[in-house]
C-alpha cells in the first residue's frame, strides 16, 4: 500500500468519524378545531366527550383557583349497603 493511498484511507476515516451538522425538525403542522375534536373523539370516544361536558366545569374552576396545567384525576366510588 502506497503512503497515497493510506493517506486518502485516513482521510476518509477522519471524514467518517466527524459529527454530521444536524437538520432542523419540522415544525409541527397547526390543526385546526374540527381536527383536533375529530383526534380526541378517535382517542377518547364519546364516552371522553361526555366526562369532558360533566367535569368541564368544575376542571377549569380547579385549574383557575389552584393555578394548576394539569389535573391528575382520582376516582371514587361510593357505595350505599341497603339492608333488608
Amino acid at each position: 500500500m502506497s503512503q497515497e493511498e493510506m493517506l486518502e484511507e485516513l482521510r476518509r476515516i477522519r471524514n467518517s468519524l466527524e459529527p454530521k451538522p444536524k437538520t432542523p425538525a419540522a415544525e409541527p403542522v397547526k390543526k385546526g378545531l374540527g381536527e383536533e375534536f375529530i383526534e380526541f373523539l378517535n382517542n377518547y370516544g364519546v364516552v371522553g366527550l361526555a366526562i369532558g361536558f360533566i367535569f368541564g366545569k368544575k376542571a377549569i374552576k380547579y385549574i383557575n383557583k389552584h393555578g394548576k396545567t394539569t389535573i391528575k384525576w382520582r376516582f371514587r366510588v361510593h357505595c350505599k349497603r341497603i339492608e333488608k
